[in-house]
This record gives structure tokens, sequence and C-alpha cells, in this order.
């Protein structure tokens, strides 16, 4: 009902009309194959032996303490063929420790780490293989050197131990194939508490004349030779000399003549130590000094064993170990 006064309005209704555009993406995806190489010979086994190694305690870290080279097992024989998928790799793969820096990882024995490398590549690295066809076989070289390095990695005093022997590394194919284990025999660590300041002692004796020596027992040309050690301070220790004895008997420790031509005979070399002949391979006591430096005095000489002495070469030599509790 209208109320008096009042007009009717007219009304506009208003239709909105929302448009939508559809957008299609389209995706396009290759089919094309992974190349890998794989092999169905059974994997080589390549082994380092150590031994026992000792670490001199006054060697920085990365001081290489050991250092062997092998060629791949297959050397002088077939090489290793793969068979790859128009290409693939070879992967050079670390199995035990974790990296320290410079390729060096740990072992069980703290201060001690390993580097391996392969024709002078350290490990990890990947090679890759081209082939022209999609199908081909690739052979790995049969002269393949392979390195170990063990190396001191700090610069305390190392922990003595038996490095843990395994599988330190392998050789294998993108693919899955293990080409070459990498193991480590059972090795030896042992810190040293002495080091030598020098390795190579040589001792020139001269020259005499055959008249100068007056029978069996006598001797000529007696030098002094000293052994410098840096050890820990105040500690025991002993030196034993080792060589080979001349075939006269009794040799009484004495160290025989290098066999080569020309050499004189009749004589040999004897070493002493405070003036009385020193017993191979029997132990020498000494007791380093407050600083841990210390100088050990010997002397050697020209020892007639036989009657008649004849003229010639006389260069002889012996070893020595360092050996302490």
């Amino acid at each position: 009902m209208l109320q008096p006064g009042t007009a009717r309005k007219p009304v506009t209704k208003r239709s909105q009309f929302l448009t939508t555009t559809g957008v299609f993406f389209l995706f396009f995806f290759s089919a094309q194959g992974h190349a890998q190489c794989t092999s169905t010979e059974q994997a080589r086994e390549l082994t380092f032996t150590p031994g026992h190694i000792v670490i001199p305690h006054n060697r920085p870290a990365g001081y290489v303490l050991y250092e062997q080279v092998l060629t791949d097992p297959s050397s002088g024989g077939t090489s290793k063929i793969l068979n790859c998928q128009g290409g693939g790799k070879i992967n050079a793969r670390i199995n035990l420790g974790n990296l320290l820096k410079n390729n060096i990882y740990s072992t069980n024995i703290p201060g001690v780490g390993y580097r391996l490398s392969l024709t002078e590549h350290p490990f990890p690295w990947d090679l890759d293989l081209k082939c022209n066809n999609t199908i081909c076989q690739r052979d790995i070289p049969v002269n393949t050197q392979y390195k170990l390095e063990l190396i001191k990695t700090n610069d305390r005093k190392t922990t003595a131990g038996v490095l843990s022997a395994g599988r330190y590394a392998k050789l294998m194919t993108d693919g899955g194939s293990d080409i070459t284990h990498i193991n480590i025999g059972s090795t030896i660590i042992a810190p040293s508490a002495c080091t030598l300041s020098d390795e190579n002692i040589h001792v020139d004796l001269g020259r005499f004349d055959v008249k100068d020596f007056k029978g069996p027992g006598s001797s000529v040309g007696e030098r002094n030779f000293r052994i410098d050690l840096n050890c820990d301070a105040q500690m025991q220790y002993s030196i034993v000399f080792d060589g080979t004895e001349p075939e006269a008997k009794p040799s009484n420790g004495l160290i025989a003549l290098d066999k080569t031509s020309g050499s004189a005979e009749g004589i040999s070399l004897r070493i002493k130590h405070n003036s009385q002949p020193v017993e191979l391979r029997k132990d020498i006591p000494f007791t380093s000094d407050v600083m841990g430096t210390t100088s050990l005095l010997f002397s050697v000489e020209y020892y007639q064993i036989m009657d008649n002495v004849v003229a010639g070469k006389a260069n002889g030599k012996a070893t020595f170990n360092i050996r302490y509790d």
C-alpha cells in the first residue's frame, strides 16, 4: 500500500558476468636413459701392509709416516672389462673414516690419518667413460698405480695402538659393480720417544798400508762418531747394534766388510763404546738428560781377523736401533 505523499521509485536490476579464461600448461619429458657401466667379473683385492710404524714425536702435523705404491692386481694379466650403456662413470670412494683436510681421512688411532690416491688423483673422485656406441666395452688400464699414505694429523704425542684392518676404499662403477677393493692390513702404531738427528752416519777411516796391521787381533785407524738423539726428558732407552759378522770364528761381534770386486780381505770393522768392543744384538743402556737431547760417543776401527791382509776397498756397514719400553 502506498502512503500518501510518496512516489514509487523505479528499481533497475543489473546483472554482472565474470568471464574467466582457462590456461593450460603442457609439459614434455624426454625418455632419454642414464648411461651406466656394469661388470660381471669378481672385484679385485688390493691390500697394503704397512706393518710396524714408528711416529717421531717431534714431527709436525702433515708429516708422512708411511708411503707405499701398489700396482693394480691385474698387472701383467687381462684388463677389467666393463659393459657401458653409451658411457658412464668409475667412482673412487672412501669406506672408512671422516674427512679431515687435504683428502686425509681419520683412522681409529688418534693423530693418524690416511690418504689414498690413484694415478695421482686423491680419493674420492669420478672418471667419465665415453662410448661411441649405445653398448660398448671399456677396459681399465692394467698398470694403474694406487698409493697409500699414513699421515700424522696433530702436533701432539700420538696414541699407540693397532690400526684396524679392513676395506678402506673401493673403485666401483656407477652401475653398482665393484671393480677393486682397497684394504689395509693390521698395522702397529708405536709413538717414538726418541728421534735421530741424522739417520745416516758416515765415518771415514782413511787409507792404510797392509804393513800397518801387526797380526790377528791388532787394530788400526780408530775414529770417533756420535749418535745424536732428541728424546723425552730423563727417559731410559738402549742402543742395539747389528750387522753381518765375518765368517772367521770367533767373530766377537765384528762387522764384515762389504763383499764387492776388489774388496780387502783379512780384516773387519769393530765398534767400541767407552774403549770396550760392542757386542752385536745386545742392549747398551742410556738415560737422556733433563733437556732430552743426547749425544752418544762411539768409535769404529779396522780389526785384523786373519794372518794375511789383502789390500782393497774396506767398506762396511752396521745398523742400530733405539729400544725402550
